[in-house]
């Protein structure tokens, strides 16, 4: 409740005008009397109406300010709200991207799992494509037991491969890279071929695969496991195009599209220790 209200203005006029009064008639009461009090009344009949304007008008005024300090409220507490519904959306937001990511992470770590091999989980921290090279960097390096030639793969398939090591963070050649290889076959027909990456837009093609060799679009294409570089059996993508090759009739021209987003690709694993050691 504000101080200064409408009651309390009133009652110090009233007050001010009282005082004036009381000192106006103690000082001519006792000489002339009937002066003072047809002044009083006088004065009382002068004034009735003009207090009640005044009244009116500080009445209003008062309410006024009132309602604007009551708006001013109004407004504060909307920002606040505003403020705090803001706060609830960005931790609602970071929640579903925790539970995303968890996602994605058990989908990782659901893969097949080879006992003689570790599997290393890694975010990826950034990215690289160039007409010279498609790479990746991530996360984890020798500190966590990484080395070069180690296999990347997503839950979706093979990524590409480690070619460089430091002692928190790796690079990956992928496999869309043109300087990539790798041994594969289809799984319907075991044909076997190399994939590489394309020339342009990240595609993969399956280089010297024998034109006798039936094929069909969507077939899969996986590791071979011949290479000595990739475990077998890890998707690489699914064939998109077949033709005749340009440099020679014996092999088909067999582009594939990879199994992996890799423009969305955030976690990978990191497949170490598929190499047999030599004594």
């Amino acid at each position: 409740m504000s101080y200064f209200s409408p009651l309390n203005f009133k009652i110090l006029i009233h007050s001010l005008f009282l005082f004036v009064l009381a000192l106006f008639l103690s000082a001519n009461t006792a000489q002339r009397p009937s002066i003072a009090r047809n002044i009083f009344v006088v004065w009382g009949e002068i004034q009735a109406p003009f207090v009640e304007s005044f009244n009116f008008l500080i009445s209003g005024a008062m309410n006024s300010w009132n309602r604007y300090v009551n708006l001013i409220g109004v407004a504060e507490k909307a920002r606040l709200l505003e403020m705090r519904l803001a706060e609830v959306e960005a931790h609602n937001l970071q929640m579903l991207e925790v539970e995303s990511e968890n996602h994605r992470l058990k989908q990782l770590l659901g893969l097949r799992v080879d006992s003689n091999k570790s599997y290393l989980p890694a975010r990826v921290i950034a990215a690289g494509s160039s007409i010279w090279t498609r790479s990746l960097i991530i996360s984890i390096g020798k500190a966590e037991g990484v080395a070069v030639s180690d296999t990347v793969i997503s839950s979706s398939g093979l990524v590409g491969q480690i070619v460089a090591v430091s002692n928190s963070s790796s690079l990956v050649l992928l496999i869309t890279d043109p300087q990539s290889g790798v041994d594969a076959l289809v799984q319907r027909s075991r044909a076997r071929g190399v994939v590489v990456g394309g020339e342009a837009n990240g595609n993969l093609e399956m280089l010297y695969v024998d034109s006798r060799e039936e094929l069909s679009i969507g077939d899969r294409v996986l590791t071979s496991g011949l290479d000595g570089v990739f475990p077998k059996g890890i998707l690489i993508g699914q064939i998109a195009e077949i033709g005749e090759s340009s440099t020679s009739a014996l092999f088909h021209k067999v582009t594939l599209l990879a199994s992996t987003d890799f423009s969305r690709l955030e976690e990978v694993l990191v497949v170490s220790g598929q190499k047999e050691k030599s004594d």
